[in-house]
């Protein structure tokens, strides 16, 4: 384990020029679009949000919160169901992966999967929970993880098949291979990457293609006034889709467009010196106008319909219409930052006004319930860096 703990990490960018990952296909050139991807629900106007990771859906009334440092406790982490309203539906400590508990940082890939019916969970190194929506729980799968193997997954919107990530330190590594197999049994198992020197991960699917997180194998640290060390909760310094059976590269989503969760309508983008907006999954930007303001990207949080982007301002929160209008939303004053939606109207926050804490705000009332999750201790200029949303349930 010393050499794991000797490992430099370095920003694993796209595309970089040596050391290149294998696939079982040639990616497509940068002109395709994933748009040949089935969908589950036909057209964009129309399509399913269960076809995305970490979905939020309009009719979502929880969301899936996720502390790793859980006060402290650096052997387990912290899940947590919580409600419209702000109750703690369901709170679970898992084992973290013991991979994770030998070095001094965790490594980038999230632990936990959201799907149309489950939050799936990695529970230590090999054991795959979940919890259904009428609150059962029970055994999903076991994954091949160890002390020099930490595992990742992201589960398809339907429960049938599982797309797993290993990164392997028995050699220093991490070598890293993605396949996808089926969930139950581990049956029809596919080989879609496999790299020594660049690091990429499951993280949700989309239409039916599989997104990869692509990134550093262990997280970094948060700089400054800005409490994460990524701008988007799965670690990612940016995206490949691929598909599913032959690891084809269908389309690269940049560092700009990695500023949050991954929604139905696709992922929120930032400009270096100010502006938002959203980047489709046919691979279209749509900057928002009069959106220069939004010049403190740490996390962004796109709305349902993909039309209004939640951004971190100086004083509060602020959200960016596209093409209007500028509102800051009554409420928040000091620093926070936009985690997700649960509804039309419903904003989760991390808060930063005196004990840090997490926040849902009404802002259309313009009033706040605070979450009676609290995170752990922090190096951090803003305290509290560990509890984060990964989506809605």
């Amino acid at each position: 384990m010393d050499r794991v703990l000797g490992i430099a990490l370095v920003a694993l960018l796209m595309g970089a020029s040596c050391g290149q990952p294998q696939r079982t296909a040639v990616g497509a050139s940068p002109s395709h679009s994933p748009s040949g991807l089935t969908s589950p629900a036909g057209s964009e106007g129309t399509q399913s949000a269960a076809s995305t990771p970490g979905t939020i859906g309009v009719g979502a009334m929880s969301f899936v919160l996720v502390d790793r440092y859980n006060a402290g406790d650096s052997s387990h982490y912290k899940l947590a169901l919580v409600g419209i309203d702000g109750r703690l539906m369901k709170v679970l400590t898992p084992e973290e992966p013991s991979i994770n508990q030998s070095q001094p940082s965790f490594g980038s890939p999230p632990l936990v999967s959201i799907t149309s019916n489950r939050v799936y969970y990695l529970d230590g190194d090999s054991t795959i929970g979940y919890i259904s929506r009428d609150g059962s729980k029970g055994l999903a799968t076991t994954l091949p993880g160890g002390p020099q193997k930490l595992v990742s997954f992201a589960v398809n919107p339907d429960d049938t098949r599982i797309a797993v990530a290993i990164f392997d330190y028995t050699s220093g590594g991490p070598t890293v291979t993605v396949t996808v197999e089926d969930l139950v049994g581990g049956g029809k198992q596919v080989g879609v990457y496999t790299s020594a020197s660049n690091a990429e991960w499951p993280v949700g699917w989309v239409r039916g293609g599989l997104l990869l997180a692509v990134g550093a194998s262990q997280e970094g640290q948060p700089s400054g006034f800005d409490p994460f060390p990524t701008p988007n909760p799965y670690n990612a310094a940016g995206y490949q889709l691929v598909d599913p059976v032959t690891g084809q590269v269908l389309d690269t989503i940049p560092s700009q467009c990695a500023f949050g969760l991954l929604v139905a309508r696709g992922t929120p983008c930032a400009h270096a010196g100010g502006g938002v907006g959203v980047r489709d999954w046919s691979g279209n930007i749509t900057w928002y106008a009069k959106s220069a303001q939004a010049n403190f990207s740490t996390r962004e949080a796109l709305s349902i319909d993909g039309t209004v982007a939640a951004n971190s301002s100086p004083s509060s929160i602020g959200l960016f219409h596209d093409g209007t209008k500028l509102d800051t939303i009554p409420g928040i004053g000091g620093s926070a930052v936009a985690m997700g939606w649960v509804d039309a109207s419903h904003l989760v926050v991390r808060h930063f006004n005196g004990q840090p804490t997490v926040s849902i705000i009404d802002t259309k009332a313009g009033s706040a319930i605070d979450v009676g999750l609290m995170c752990g201790a922090s190096t951090a200029l803003v305290q509290c860096t560990d509890a984060v949303m990964l989506g809605t349930f």
